[in-house]
């Protein structure tokens, strides 16, 4: 039945580890240690930085009258925010600037979208790297805000 004899290992000192399952234990904790490594070099520092800004830019501009839609428009493509239930807002975070730059192709996307859902006005909001917001609006929106009486004239 049994052939040969059992060997069983008994150390002299009752806090001696045998040391193949010393081996096996350090093995598997560098291991796991090289994994934790592989993944703490694979972040991006400065990439997990700018989208912390952009989450923060968008808060910032959620915090007056403007509602954030579902998923901060990527279900509906409808830009970042919906204001006065007519306006679409899409805030751009510009870091690395003082001066915000506007780029029209986003712009045009904004108005795009709004229109696509169903609203009449689309526009940005594009933030420094000091937090400070402004709104751009076309031309002809800028027009339609003032005739429909969504924007005092006299800022009250």
């Amino acid at each position: 039945m049994n052939a040969g004899a059992q060997h069983y290992w008994r150390p002299v000192n009752r806090q001696i580890a045998h040391p193949v399952l010393r081996a096996e234990r350090r093995a598997e904790l560098r291991l796991r240690l090289q994994k934790r490594v592989e993944v703490r070099r694979g972040k991006d520092r400065g990439r997990q930085e700018v989208l912390r800004q952009a989450e923060r830019a968008e808060r910032q501009t959620e915090r007056a009258i403007i509602k954030a839609t579902v998923n901060s428009g990527r279900k509906k493509q409808d830009g970042d925010h919906i204001s006065v239930s007519r306006i679409v807002l899409d805030t751009k975070n510009q870091p690395g600037r003082d001066n915000p730059v506007v780029v029209l192709a986003q712009l045009e996307k904004v108005r795009e979208d709004a229109r696509l859902n169903g609203y009449p006005l689309g526009g940005l909001v594009l933030r420094n790297k000091q937090g400070r917001g402004v709104v751009v609006f076309a031309e002809e929106d800028y027009a339609r805000l003032l005739a429909q009486g969504v924007l005092d004239v006299d800022g009250t």
